[in-house]
């Protein structure tokens, strides 16, 4: 966490891409969000006490099996779900080419999608069909690593290469790569429990070959539609793919804090109008129930959500230079401490940053001590949520919605046993 943040705000203060250095406020909150963040993990990883190793080969042969029918089920629902999107998208580009086809596939600014056809639809995968293929992935990876079954991840990565095209996108394909690196160190032998280690090291070592052959092409398909996007934007210039891919790597990690630092310093921003008191930090939770609420009594009632984006969706200027000519604009990411700021000033980003690390540390000591496998999903689930808001808020709905799901499996799991 802190190598992560603390790494890429050190590479803003260069502006190595014409971004804007972030201020001494703002530089100060991050810091604050670290320091609170490793004070919680450290209080919790006082209590460490190890047990016997416990894992997927422990439950029983039957619900195993079930297990497997439920992901070979989940998949072929999942195929099914998204690839007509995926058809339609294509047919999109093909006839209207892809200028100005992001912002019309989310339907932002009270406009039906171009992609989904209307909100319900829209909610409904963006919310529900995305947070279950963020579980599948997750566990496809833990699945790959745990009994070396390399198929389910296959699947998570054609179902994610859908969604990338489908909204330009490139978390799609950002988050594979990521659960494939952060589960290298939750299973290295440095990182954890050595049984697990040594039981899982020769499914591991034939599995390397794939992981390196998977990385390269999420990388690949990540340089594509960045070219696609920087294309949308300035037509009249031309970049090599080495442009592109140096720009997303410096460009896409550090926009954040300059977008963070734009409203931190205008004293008339939203965000300095606005205390919400965790009602922007739960923000994900309010919105499901206020579509709940909305479709019973026709009225809103929870979620600031909705307010929060046509804001966040605004494009303010970041920087000048680079591959966008003189003047280069943001919107979306202003990182997880827009929100904790909004919540309680420098109070919120404290106290929510310190759950964070808390908890972080509470599944990390609790996979170290079980090796349960549920316990790692929740790891990751936490590590996504917490590393990728360096971007924009990544404790959205269809995170809530995977934590549920990997509750319930959970349950699942201890009644089987």
């Amino acid at each position: 966490m802190t190598v992560w943040w603390g790494g890429w705000l050190f590479i803003a203060n260069f502006s190595l891409t014409g971004i804007y250095i972030p201020g001494l406020r703002t530089q100060s909150l991050v810091i604050l969000m670290l320091l609170a963040y490793t004070l919680g993990a450290l209080v919790y990883s006082k209590r460490i006490k190890y047990k016997n190793y416990i894992n997927f080969h422990s439950l029983s042969l039957s619900f195993q099996k079930k297990f497997t029918l439920f992901l070979d089920l989940g998949y072929f629902i999942l195929f099914f779900a998204i690839f007509p999107f995926f058809i339609k998208a294509i047919n999109i580009f093909r006839t209207s080419g892809t200028s100005g086809y992001r912002r019309a596939a989310f339907g932002v600014e009270d406009q039906v999608s171009i992609l989904y056809g209307n909100k319900y639809i829209t909610f409904l995968y963006l919310f529900v069909i995305a947070g279950i293929l963020f579980m599948f992935t997750i566990i496809s990876v833990i699945v790959m690593y745990s009994q070396g079954k390399k198929r389910y991840f296959a699947f998570s990565l054609i179902l994610n290469s859908f969604q990338a095209v489908m909204m330009l996108g490139r978390f799609e394909i950002y988050f594979p790569i990521f659960i494939l690196i952060i589960t290298e160190f939750c299973f290295s032998g440095k990182f954890t429990n050595k049984a697990i280690y040594f039981l899982n090291k020769v499914k591991i070592k034939r599995a390397k070959k794939y992981i390196i052959f998977s990385i390269l092409l999420l990388v690949f398909i990540i340089a594509i539609i960045s070219s696609i996007r920087v294309g949308q934007q300035e037509q009249e210039l031309h970049h090599n793919i080495l442009e592109i891919i140096w720009d997303f790597l410096i460009r896409y990690h550090t926009i954040g804090f300059a977008l963070l630092n734009s409203e931190i310093e205008n004293k008339y921003s939203f965000l300095n109008q606005q205390i919400t008191y965790g009602t922007a930090s739960l923000s994900g939770i309010g919105f499901l129930f206020d579509i709940v609420y909305n479709k019973i009594f026709d009225d809103r009632m929870f979620s600031i959500l909705p307010e929060l984006n046509k804001n966040l969706d605004k494009f303010v200027e970041v920087g000048k230079g680079g591959l966008y000519g003189n003047m280069q604009l943001g919107n979306a990411f202003y990182t997880m401490i827009y929100f904790f700021y909004m919540d309680g000033r420098e109070f919120g980003v404290f106290i929510l940053s310190f759950i964070l690390g808390y908890l972080t540390s509470y599944f990390y000591t609790n996979w170290i001590k079980t090796s349960n496998l549920y316990s790692l999903a929740y790891l990751l689930i936490l590590l996504y949520g917490t590393l990728m808001s360096i971007f924009n808020y990544r404790f959205s709905s269809d995170f809530w919605i995977s934590l549920f799901l990997v509750f319930v499996f959970h349950k699942l799991i201890k009644l089987s046993k």
